[in-house]
């Protein structure tokens, strides 16, 4: 009996350095998995595209459009994918653990998720929004039923999409200020508490402005879903997973986007210093 009680023991104690090794490796597949299925890594890869169509408008409108180009072209060039990927990645080990992406990945698999991301997928290339443009347009003329809307409304404000677009971006803006801040001379910076408080301002309206873009581009981006599948899926995102889920992305992508910002205000930065004529 002492004899099987030992076994007992050393089994035990190989188990759990077995689990000790493999859970890192285990988890590190479900992220993988996860980044995947969740289109985190075409959004990535999508990025420099984004940003090039906005440009292109800019282009029409800006009084200097040499000036314009070269910023684009320091920001596309300033992206590295698979250092964002990395990242991405980095940070999702570090806020999530097994448990949790084993029950997010398996909503993510089912046909609905899937349904839903691929028509988010399909509407953010840059090639449809003028499509968009126009559908929305259109909503003016030819109102959605008042399900549809209040569907919407709260879609938008179940996934906190305004409140996240309005962080991160105000994220990137204190990143960017921040750096163009250093390279200036010392007598003409802003101090840090100054630029907190000049943003903290400018984020309601910003957050308004979003909420609304958002709720006008949803009906385009979910006009092949209906309101039986967006109830569905809204009230995922109500689940404590659905919070977690957004919680984390949250955080993850600010974490990647300032850091890309971050590249891109030190290139600004040298190029203030070389052509002091342009201005940001």
């Amino acid at each position: 009996m002492k004899y099987f009680k030992s076994v007992l023991v050393v089994t035990c104690i190989i188990f759990f350095q077995l689990t000790a090794y493999a859970s890192p490796e285990t988890h590190q597949e479900l992220v993988a998995e996860y980044i995947h299925l969740s289109g985190i890594s075409e959004a990535l890869a999508s990025m420099p595209e984004q940003f090039e169509a906005v440009f292109a408008q800019r282009q029409l409108v800006t009084k200097s459009p040499k000036a314009e180009q070269k910023i684009a072209e320091i920001i596309q060039d300033s992206f590295d994918l698979a250092q964002a990927e990395k990242e991405t990645s980095a940070i999702l080990l570090q806020l999530t653990d097994p448990q949790f992406l084993e029950k997010l990945n398996s909503w993510l698999k089912r046909p609905l998720a899937q349904k839903i991301l691929n028509e988010e997928n399909e509407s953010s290339r840059p090639e449809n929004q003028g499509d968009m443009l126009q559908y929305i347009s259109r909503l003016q003329t030819f109102p959605p039923p008042q399900k549809r809307i209040a569907v919407m409304q709260e879609l938008e404000q179940t996934t906190q999409l305004s409140e996240l677009s309005s962080r991160l971006t105000i994220d990137i803006m204190r990143g960017m200020i921040g750096a163009f801040n250093q390279g200036l001379p010392e007598d003409q910076r802003q101090e840090d508490q100054e630029i907190a408080e000049e943003l903290f301002k400018i984020k309601p309206q910003l957050q308004e402005g979003l909420r609304q873009q958002m709720v006008l581009s949803s009906f385009y981006i979910y006009r092949n879903i209906s309101d039986d599948e967006l109830d569905e899926y809204i009230q995922f995102y109500k689940s404590d997973i659905g919070k977690h889920e957004i919680a984390v992305v949250g955080q993850t992508l600010s974490f990647v986007l300032q850091n890309w910002f971050y590249e891109v205000s030190d290139r600004l930065i040298d190029l203030v210093q070389e052509n002091r004529g342009i201005r940001m």
